[in-house]
């Protein structure tokens, strides 16, 4: 738990961060991939809740790490990640992370998890294209550019012609 003074009401709680012991186990069994999802303005106090997961032998995604801040800037996922390297003793085999757009997420995994690598989940990258614009046909293009597969390299050529 941390505590700022330099908020408007001293002495106020500003971020707290915890995990299990079964899920700092869960870690262990699956460190190579873990999911940053957070959501803000939820409850009462106008918490960000921030969920760090990792993906099981079903294919579920499972929680590792809980952390409420009152912000969600860089500094604060800075935090949470150096949290969630203090908690879990060692993060060194996690790969990657996988997230939506959020500049402070990318900017924070970059700081503290240098040799990993970010992947934007393809649900937010597109939904962040598709506000960009107004027209169906080309919102319908960029959805299907972001569900190609590595396999589908012939189609993703054709929708890029036909854009």
């Amino acid at each position: 738990m941390e505590y700022y003074s330099d908020e408007p009401i001293r002495n106020s709680l500003t971020r707290i961060c915890f995990a299990t012991y079964e899920q700092m186990e869960l870690y262990k069994q699956f460190p190579e991939v873990v999911g940053i999802d957070s959501t803000y303005n939820t409850n009462k106090g106008k918490y960000s809740l921030f969920q760090l997961l990792v993906t099981d032998n079903f294919g579920r995604g499972r929680p590792v790490l809980f952390a409420w801040t009152r912000k969600e800037f860089k500094r604060d996922v800075v935090w949470i990640l150096d949290c969630f390297r203090q908690i879990m003793e060692d993060t060194s085999k996690t790969e990657s992370f996988i997230m939506d757009c959020a500049q402070a997420e990318i900017a924070a995994v970059k700081l503290t998890h240098r040799q990993a690598h970010i992947v934007l989940c393809s649900f937010h990258v597109c939904r962040a294209f598709c506000r960009k614009t107004r027209n169906p046909i080309v919102k319908n293009y960029l959805c299907r550019l972001v569900q190609c597969k590595k396999d589908q390299s012939n189609a993703f050529n054709v929708l890029i012609l036909q854009i």
